[in-house]
């Protein structure tokens, strides 16, 4: 009976020493949660101030206080973090060393003393940054200029998104690899799940050229219009050739489309889209075609408005010009140089109604330019956000989607 009391007493005082060391390390991990999740400011490795922008010379000016530990490795890592994803870690080292030296030429790196002081001068509207934030998927960085930087350490698709504070509607996100599912990809630069054969090929682009960023309309979650759209729809009924017909309400204003009659759905490889994939008809007036061009095609057979069913959609419009050919960026043009029709490419006809300019009427979007982006694609090489005018893709497969 001793014994086994012995034996109760001993089970008892080493259960709650095994709480106590449970309820410890619970307290331990909501401490080390609560600090990564705070924002860090400068005072961590540095007290850094920003001095003002020197505008004669295009850079941004700031000071730069040594905190116990730091090395500059560290600070041009911490506060020059999108120069070091672009550009490279040595890169973003150089700016801070290069203020370093000039305080205090000489003098080693290696020999850092809390409260030393310098100067940084960067090239203008460089991301410096003010605060941290971190979390055990991402960490986030805002700059002094009021930009949003969340990098993705663990992340297989995404490397970062980057919000400038002059374009809050926008994200510019680069990838974190040049191999992968282009669809896959577009779900987590895009958040949908279901993402549209423009954002496809878009991230497409992207996986070709490291240098590239994805830009993302924040605003509108594809970059297929009629995608942003469809789902107001009032009434959707079975059409042509297994085409999808949708009928928008008169007073829904918000909405550009009147009808659409769409073959593509979710799918998002043009090589299974149908011929004629999709006719848009637009309040004001406009009518688009799209076709995936066949052997045998030519440009006048789908120029050619057909105004007496469409007038069946749009009564008021009294006729319709003939059609002009747009492009639909990314996607290559499906015309040769000297006009010919190229088989296997996405050809977008629009028609204007007649009293109105061939090119389009103001007020609505079109397929000149995709809800979301130009192109949809950046350059990274440098800080400062440079738009290219288009994609000038060589593809030779005899499909689209290949």
């Amino acid at each position: 009976m001793l014994c086994a009391w012995l034996w109760e007493g001993r089970a008892a005082r080493a259960e709650a020493g095994i709480g106590r060391v449970v309820a410890a390390a619970l307290v331990a991990a909501l401490l080390l949660a609560a600090l990564l999740a705070a924002p860090a400011r400068a005072e961590d490795l540095a007290k850094v101030r920003a001095l003002g922008a020197d505008e004669a010379r295009h850079v941004d000016r700031y000071r730069v206080t040594i905190g116990p530990g730091a090395t500059l490795w560290d600070i041009a890592q911490t506060y020059l973090p999108l120069i070091a994803l672009d550009q490279g870690d040595q890169q973003a080292y150089q700016l801070v060393l290069a203020g370093f030296q000039q305080q205090f030429p000489g003098r080693s790196p290696a020999a850092l003393q809390p409260g030393d002081e310098f100067s940084l001068e960067v090239p203008s509207g460089t991301f410096v940054t003010q605060t941290i934030t971190r979390d055990q998927h991402a960490i986030v960085y805002r700059s002094f200029l009021g930009d949003e930087l969340t990098y993705y350490p663990r992340d297989p698709a995404l490397l970062y998104r980057l919000i400038r504070h002059d374009a809050p509607g926008k994200a510019e996100v680069r990838l974190s690899a040049q191999e992968g599912s282009p669809v896959d990809f577009a779900r987590a630069i895009y958040e949908v799940d279901a993402p549209d054969f423009i954002q496809v090929r878009t991230v497409r682009a992207a996986l070709q050229d490291r240098n590239q960023r994805v830009l993302v309309d924040l605003e509108h979650k594809y970059l297929d219009e009629f995608r942003n759209y469809r789902d107001r729809a009032k009434q959707v009924r079975d059409g042509e050739e297994g085409r999808k017909v949708y009928l928008f309400d008169p007073g829904d204003q918000d909405v550009p489309f009147v009808q659409v009659e769409d073959g593509i759905g979710d799918e998002n490889d043009p090589a299974n889209f149908p011929h004629l994939l999709r006719v848009a008809w637009y309040r004001n007036g406009i009518v688009e075609r799209y076709v995936l061009t066949e052997p045998g095609d030519t440009v006048s057979e789908w120029t050619a408005p057909d105004a007496e069913v469409w007038k069946q959609v749009l009564p008021s419009v009294k006729g319709w010009k003939e059609g002009k050919v747009q492009s639909l960026p990314p996607f290559p043009s499906p015309l040769t140089d000297d006009g010919q029709l190229i088989p296997g490419r996405i050809m977008v006809i629009r028609f204007a109604p007649e009293g109105e300019p061939s090119a389009g009427v103001a007020g609505i979007r079109t397929t000149r330019r995709p809800a979301g982006a130009s192109s949809g694609l950046s350059c990274a090489a440098t800080p400062g956000l440079v738009i290219l005018a288009g994609l000038a893709l060589t593809l030779r497969s005899r499909r689209c989607g290949e």
